[in-house]
């Protein structure tokens, strides 16, 4: 997959997850890094110099797109359909849709991107 298209769809998927108030405790691999969220203020790039593989991490992950991880708020609007913020799934949904991709979770707590 195209390295520059993962970086554009992460930013988006950030983005989407900070307007929300959703991006807490939510890692987000791709590109041989992770990016941890856990700081709303300043999203930290984890890799100490080494590559990420997240088949480390996730027993299900697309190393070719991007995986994700999470607990808080996106953990309850993609699992809680009772949920006050359930709404922001559609969006999160159509988000990626219009960049090409739809996700599928892994387990409760990750979802991994595949291309359309």
């Amino acid at each position: 997959m195209d390295k520059r298209l993962n970086t554009k769809v992460a930013k988006t998927i950030i983005a989407f997850l900070k307007e929300n108030s959703i991006s807490d405790d939510c890692r987000i691999y791709y590109n041989g890094i992770a990016f941890d969220l856990s700081n709303e203020d300043s999203p930290v790039a984890v890799n100490g110099g080494d590559a990420i593989d997240p088949n480390d991490y996730l027993d299900y992950c697309n190393a070719d797109t991007i995986s994700m991880s999470f607990e808080g708020g996106l953990y309850a609007v993609l699992n809680d359909h009772m949920g006050e913020r359930w709404c922001c799934q559609g969006g999160f949904v159509l988000m990626l849709e219009k960049l090409g991709f739809y996700y599928e979770m892994g387990n409760a707590w990750n979802l991994s991107l595949y291309a359309i």
